[in-house]
């Protein structure tokens, strides 16, 4: 199957937002298709040549017989860097052609570097790869294998990689959807790609940030973004990834009711993609025909092209795009006056909808940004710190220059008003560099918190927990006598309060919980969110008949606890299911043991009815659940 990835070059190529007014509601937008890994300026690029680049949209299997050629004469003598390279347009060929074997051999060969060779680079490649061909596919983990490619190359101190990286990422928001987040990635992408002095890059960035400013109803601003990355690739040679631009300058013209310039694009951008065989890009170009027909009042006409584009997409398993297909094959047959047609199509796109709908994956997904974003704030606080130290040494040097004033005005009596006016001077700027100073270490330190802290309830996030956990464990190692407990709490049916009163109202619940644990806890414990609706308490010197009595105890202060809920809820109270393990029994002698005892606890508290308290049993946390 034809998927987008992050070796190749490769065009924007995208569909519209999936709605039908009167069978279907809202729908997030489809966004199938990558582009191009850039060149970076007058350096070679972190993977392959700018020939290559080319090669791989104008003659992919070409390609990838000659890196196949290359790497079997080899016998084994490449350079990581020169292997990698190969491997990376012979995957972005593989994913033009559609060709998965290809593709997996590219990954699996990637993955070997990156586990054999440590090398993070070819890691995050394989990684980006296998997040465009999911996200072709329509699986929402694709988004999250993105970040995790990122996250992989997120503290190298090379300005190509950051470009590249940064574009992978932008361009992985971008084909799924998320337009208001892809915005200010893709931003920092196109400061980077100038900063590197791509112009192949910088129109790829301007390429994503059209489609994004499209699919926010900017449409003016898109077709300035489209125009301008057009004319960026023809001034390098690139003509055919202008013709793809085009395809996706005629999405935005059929919008503001210029169909006809839309079609002449599209039918330009089909005539590229079927002579090289990128037969997945040809099926979008197909689309965007069939709209064009429709624009133009031939109904009829748009529905034999869309639903011969509906036929190929299933006979090449490109299920990724069939929702938007049948949608757009539903509305062109109602226009047409075959509401029967147009029913069988709508429930047609909803099936592959729901297929491709995954929370638990967006879920995952979320996590992983989380976890970015965390990462990005900490090496903010790095360079905070080495800015610190900078100013620092700028100041002892000005103190310096101060005392040395000083000294030159007690010998030389003849430059004393002019030692005295340096004196002065100079005792200014240190004070100005000690204000600096401190407001940039009270910034690192404010930054410092917010990493630590959960933003919802106030308390303890994870890392703090672990943290405490570790310092803890390094306690028991000195004072092995001593136990301590800890008490896993989860809310129970917390989902149905989301479900029937709404995330803002299971939000408030969570944070009046915080509070009452708190309460409870009275500065005895510690309190950590480590989770979506699960909390943690660590007990120091805390025995097992305590432990449990404190949890029953909070129990039954949540049990009785009153929802900030509106008048009438069918929701009356909440309650919560504690598991307990203690650190210093023999059992629970490391983070993973005691964490594994305490979950395994609370969901045995689960099974048995919830609303309760369990104590985890010696030999029990050793296995996994």
């Amino acid at each position: 199957m034809n998927t987008p990835g992050i070796a190749r070059l490769r065009a924007h190529r995208r569909l519209p937002p999936f709605a039908l007014a009167v069978t279907l509601a809202l729908f997030a937008p489809l966004s199938l298709f990558a582009r191009p890994l850039p060149k970076h300026g007058i350096r070679q690029p972190p993977m392959g040549t700018d020939a290559m680049r080319r090669q791989a949209v104008d003659a992919p299997r070409e390609l990838i017989r000659k890196v196949h050629a290359r790497l079997a004469a080899s016998n084994g003598t490449l350079s990581p860097a020169t292997e990698r390279g190969l491997l990376w347009w012979m995957g972005s060929a593989a994913l033009n052609l559609g060709d998965d074997a290809t593709l997996t051999e590219a990954v699996l060969r990637l993955d070997s570097l990156y586990h054999v060779g440590h090398d993070r680079l070819a890691g995050a490649a394989a990684d980006y790869l296998r997040a465009f061909h999911r996200i072709l596919d329509g699986d929402p983990s694709g988004l999250s294998m993105a970040l995790r490619a990122a996250g992989r190359v997120q503290d190298t101190d090379d300005p190509r990689v950051r470009a590249w990286s940064g574009y992978e990422l932008c361009d992985a928001y971008t084909q799924a959807g998320d337009a208001a987040r892809a915005q200010p990635v893709c931003d920092k992408a196109l400061t980077d790609a100038r900063a590197v002095g791509d112009a192949w890059e910088q129109a790829d960035v301007e390429n994503d940030l059209a489609w994004n400013a499209s699919a926010l109803g900017q449409h003016a601003r898109a077709i300035t973004l489209y125009r301008r990355a057009r004319a960026r690739f023809r001034s390098i040679g690139a003509t055919q990834v202008a013709a793809q631009v085009g395809d996706n300058l005629a999405h935005t013209l059929i919008l503001v009711g210029q169909p006809r310039q839309a079609l002449a694009l599209s039918r330009a951008s089909l005539a590229h993609e079927q002579a090289a065989g990128r037969e997945s890009d040809a099926l979008l170009s197909r689309a965007n025909i069939a709209r064009a027909y429709a624009a133009l009042h031939q109904p009829v006409r748009a529905m034999q092209v869309i639903e011969a584009a509906i036929r190929d997409a299933e006979k090449t398993s490109n299920h990724g795009v069939l929702p938007t297909f049948y949608q757009d094959d539903s509305r062109f047959a109602e226009a047409a006056g075959k509401p029967r047609h147009a029913l069988d199509s709508a429930r047609q796109a909803i099936r592959w909808l729901e297929i491709q709908r995954r929370p638990n994956l967006l879920a995952a997904q979320k996590i992983l940004e989380d976890r970015y974003q965390a990462r990005e704030r900490e090496l903010r606080i790095r360079d905070l710190e080495r800015e610190n130290r900078l100013k620092a040494l700028a100041l002892k040097v000005a103190q310096a220059q101060a005392a040395r004033a000083a000294n030159t005005h007690r010998r030389e009596q003849l430059w004393n008003a002019i030692a005295l006016v340096v004196a002065l001077a100079l005792l200014v700027i240190s004070i100005l560099l000690y204000l600096l100073l401190r407001a940039q270490r009270r910034h690192a330190q404010a930054l410092r918190l917010l990493a630590l802290r959960d933003p919802l309830t106030g308390v303890d996030n994870r890392r703090a927990f672990m943290r405490s956990v570790a310092a803890l464990l390094e306690s028991a190692e000195r004072h092995p006598g001593n136990t301590h407990a800890l008490l896993l709490v989860d809310l129970d049916h917390f989902k149905h309060v989301n479900d029937l009163e709404g995330h803002p109202a299971g939000d408030r619940v969570l944070v009046q919980v915080t509070r009452e644990i708190e309460q409870a806890v009275e500065g005895t414990g510690l309190v950590s969110r480590i989770g979506g609706e699960e909390f943690a308490v660590l007990y120091r010197d805390t025995g097992a008949q305590a432990a449990r009595e404190r949890a029953e105890a909070l129990c039954r202060r949540i049990e009785a606890m009153p929802l900030p809920l509106r008048a009438g809820s069918a929701i009356r109270t909440i309650s919560v299911s504690i598991g307990v393990a203690m650190l210093g029994t023999g059992y629970c002698t490391d983070t993973e043991s005691l964490l594994r005892a305490a979950d395994r606890a609370m969901y045995q508290a689960k099974q048995a009815g919830r609303n309760r308290v369990a104590m985890a049993q010696a030999g029990a946390p050793a296995e996994e659940d």
